[in-house]
């Protein structure tokens, strides 16, 4: 149907009830009593509403407490909501919408449309009774709203839609996760490892060309000393031998060493006074425990001097059968139940990766000959029955022909007979030491030096014997040194070994009973 929209503002206050009822019955061509008819329908249709908000919270609310409802539901759920609702809608639509649109049809008013008048083209079903009187009131809104609460049903489904959408893409992404923090784990590794493996080579190309300067630079006495002081290691001595020629290599040892001797210790040089030995076996002196630790400090080294009284209590220790695997010096010293130990002879160590458990030359342990031969020359250190310490070279029937009850072998001898051997230039390289000596009283003497530290570099064996001389050493021998160098004193290690591991396995050891 045409419906006119008014370009001329009508102020109905100036019409009475009466004129008004009369005007719009000219125009729609309705009665009063259609009026009473409309204000039922309109309060109908306002109970209905409320009942259908009312319906709605509480379902709203029974929907709270529920778990989420899956997809299939909600569909369910919109199709039943939508049917309920288009079926109220189309009950509330009066019936007598057909009449109305004839009464309207046959209007008068139509015909007197002029052409400047604008008209719209509404279709009957948009149209609501009530739009004859309650201005307020407009059918389409409301049908919007039902709309829009179908929308609303719409919207609740792709919530739905989307709440499991989440769910998976949560699932998918923890299932996922463990892969990529392994892969960041693989490259934190791979990047670490890349760190390390660069710092090696710069550390080694440093390393290789400080070799390079000290050997090949302007100071031959750098040079001289860092040659020796490598030679002297097991896994060292290539540093030399890579970069210096075998004449240089000689001619630097001829010119840094210690002159050899063919002197043995003179026994009636020491003599062990009553007061020094324990005969009761009573396991003390009279001195306390007849032991006293003295730290010893020099110019490039520090170290500890241990002074044992009594040299009855000086023994060789053994790791036990030789040939396998050696022993910690702490170890050995629990063997015998002494109280302190150094480490003693030398041991096969081929390339710095040997087990400690072999040997080198002539050992005696208790009076037992347990390494070496007996027409072989070595040169020894040890204790004879007298408990001196006797020092020089003999061969192994030699020394059991002199009563030697402990001995093992390394070398050189430093001072024999109160006589320090010859050194030429600093006669070694610097490195940890490890020596013994003896005084006139009998007193032993335990010398260990640290080395290959930042406060102590090490020491040459022209230290060694200054430090012997200085406490009154007669006969002092080197033992086995560098990464081998140990004290142990009291239950734990006095001294800071040159390998970041601790004490190396070692064959044999001066222990203290």
């Amino acid at each position: 149907m045409l419906k006119r929209k008014k370009n001329v503002e009508i102020d109905l206050i100036e019409l009475s009830k009466e004129e008004i009822l009369e005007n719009e019955k000219k125009i729609w061509g309705y009665s009063p009593e259609w009026r009473k008819r409309d204000v039922a329908a309109d309060q109908d249709f306002i109970a209905k509403k409320n009942a259908a908000e009312a319906n709605n919270e509480e379902a709203s609310v029974l929907k709270e407490d529920k778990e989420i409802p899956s997809k299939k539901e909600v569909k369910e759920d919109k199709k039943l909501l939508g049917a309920k609702e288009a079926k109220e809608i189309k009950e509330e639509t009066p019936k007598d919408l057909s009449k109305l649109e004839d009464l309207s049809r046959q209007s008068k008013d139509v015909k007197s449309l002029q052409p400047n008048d604008q008209i719209e083209i509404i279709e009957i079903e948009d149209l609501d009774p009530r739009d004859l009187d309650a201005k307020d009131y407009n059918l389409n809104e409301e049908i919007k709203e039902e709309q829009d609460i179908l929308v609303d049903d719409d919207s609740e489904e792709d919530l739905a839609d989307n709440f499991f959408d989440d769910i998976k893409s949560k699932k998918k992404s923890e299932k996922n996760l463990p892969d990529k923090k392994k892969l960041g784990a693989k490259k934190i590794f791979g990047r670490i490892a890349l760190c390390i493996l660069t710092a090696v080579i710069i550390i080694v190309i440093a390393l290789l060309g400080l070799v390079l300067i000290i050997e090949h630079g302007p100071s031959k006495a750098a040079r001289n000393l860092f040659v020796n002081s490598v030679l002297e290691t097991s896994a060292g001595k290539f540093l030399a031998t890579t970069f210096v020629s075998a004449e240089v290599i000689d001619e630097i040892q001829s010119q840094n060493s210690i002159e050899l001797t063919d002197e043995v210790t003179d026994s009636s040089l020491i003599n062990v006074t009553s007061e020094n030995v324990d005969t009761e076996n009573t396991g003390t002196t009279t001195d306390e425990d007849g032991i006293e630790l003295v730290e010893i400090n020099g110019g490039s080294y520090n170290g500890y001097l241990l002074k044992i009284k009594d040299p009855s209590r000086v023994m060789v220790g053994t790791c036990g059968t030789f040939g396998g695997y050696g022993l910690h010096v702490d170890a050995i010293v629990e063997r015998y139940g002494a109280v302190a130990g150094v480490n003693g002879g030398g041991f096969e160590d081929t390339n710095g990766m040997g087990n400690g458990g072999t040997p080198i030359g002539l050992v005696i342990s208790n009076g037992e000959l347990l390494s070496g031969e007996l027409d072989k020359t070595y040169d020894i250190a040890g204790f004879d029955s007298n408990n001196v310490l006797v020092v020089g070279s003999m061969t192994g029937q030699q020394a059991i022909d002199r009563g030697i009850r402990d001995c093992c072998c390394y070398g050189p001898t430093l001072i024999v007979n109160g006589v320090a051997t010859t050194v030429y230039g600093t006669g070694s390289g610097i490195n940890p030491r490890t020596a013994i000596g003896q005084c006139a009283d009998g007193t032993v003497l335990l010398l260990v030096i640290d080395g290959r530290q930042i406060n102590s570099i090490g020491a040459t064996f022209a230290d060694i014997i200054d430090v012997m001389l200085e406490y009154g050493a007669v006969n002092a021998y080197n033992l086995d040194g560098g990464s081998s160098t140990t004290l142990y004193y009291n239950g734990e290690y006095v001294n800071s070994t040159a390998p970041l591991t601790g004490s190396r396995l070692i064959p044999t050891a001066i222990i203290v009973k």
